[in-house]
């Protein structure tokens, strides 16, 4: 369900890139239309998602193999607890530009999903079976990662 999700998402961006280049054949007006029409920015928004969505498939595959049943109900709820209270919180600061500070939410969305994981992760470490010490490498390199962007977030 989430691969055709994925793959109507690139297509609906693409019919509609595409019809806008038939229209506009200039890179600015063609820019221009796509973030002031109303239906190019809900897909150029989708198409975020997406590309947030794949990006987080990817780095639990690199860095932390497969999850358990646990971990992937986690992520579930914790994805949408941060969802409610980020977007309320965005609502309550930028009631006037929050469509310019939307491509905020995405990625403050996928790095407290993924600090929620690593908590459980470490927390289930000890009790998990076949962890080598490359596997253990791989997951510290993606806590360096995080203790980076963390440190981007706030500086």
């Amino acid at each position: 369900m989430l691969s055709a999700y994925i793959w109507s998402s690139v297509a609906l961006l693409g019919v509609t890139t595409g019809i806008a280049y038939s229209q506009y054949q200039q890179f600015y007006p063609l820019a221009v239309y796509l973030v002031t029409n109303g239906f190019c920015r809900i897909v150029v928004g989708n198409s975020m998602i997406v590309s947030f969505i794949i990006f987080a498939k990817i780095l639990i595959t690199l860095f932390m193999g497969k999850l358990t049943l646990l971990e992937s109900e986690l992520v579930t709820e914790s994805l949408k607890n941060t969802f409610l209270m980020t977007t309320l919180a965005l609502t309550l600061v930028m009631r006037d530009h929050i469509s310019s500070q939307l491509f905020l939410l995405m990625p403050l969305l996928t790095t407290k999903v993924f600090h929620t994981l690593i908590k459980s992760r470490i927390d289930n470490l000890e009790h998990m079976n076949g962890m080598t010490g490359f596997k253990l490498l791989r997951f510290f390199i993606l806590q360096l990662l995080f203790v980076a962007t963390d440190f981007f977030w706030v500086y």
